[in-house]
C-alpha cells in the first residue's frame, strides 16, 4: 500500500509538472502569438507604405515621362529657330526691297501726275 501511495504521489508530481510545462508552454504560446500578430501589423504597415510608394513612384514616372516629351519638344522646336530666323531676316530684306520699290514707284506717279496736269493746262490754255 505504502508503494502505491508512494507511486501515487510520484503520478501527482509528474501530472503537476506537466501541467506546469504546459501552462509555461502555453504562456510562451500566448507570447509568442502576440509577438507575432505585432510583428503582422508592422508587415501590413509596411506593405500600405510600400502601396503608396509604388503609387507615387508611379506619378512621378508620369511626370517624369511627361517633362522629357515636352524637353525634346522644346529641343526640337529650338532646333527650327535658326532656320526661322534665316526666313525672318529674308521676309525682312524682302520687305525693305518691296518698300524701296514702291517710294520709287510713287515718285514715279507723282511725276506723272504732274506732267499730266501740265499737260492738260497746256491743252486747256491753248
Amino acid at each position: 500500500m505504502e508503494n502505491l501511495q508512494k507511486e501515487l504521489k510520484h503520478q501527482k508530481e509528474q501530472v503537476d509538472i506537466q501541467k506546469n510545462m504546459l501552462t509555461n508552454g502555453e504562456e510562451k504560446l500566448r507570447n509568442t502569438e502576440g509577438e507575432l500578430n505585432e510583428e503582422i501589423n508592422k508587415l501590413k504597415e509596411k506593405a500600405s507604405a510600400v502601396v503608396k510608394l509604388n503609387e507615387d513612384l508611379n506619378l512621378v514616372t508620369q511626370e517624369r515621362h511627361q517633362l522629357l516629351e515636352e524637353l525634346k519638344k522644346t529641343e526640337s522646336e529650338s532646333s527650327k529657330l535658326p532656320q526661322l530666323q534665316k526666313q525672318c531676316d529674308l521676309l525682312v530684306w524682302e520687305r525693305d526691297q518691296l518698300q524701296e520699290m514702291l517710294e520709287g514707284i510713287r515718285a514715279e506717279k507723282n511725276k506723272l501726275e504732274i506732267n499730266l496736269q501740265e499737260s492738260v493746262d497746256k491743252v486747256l490754255g491753248l
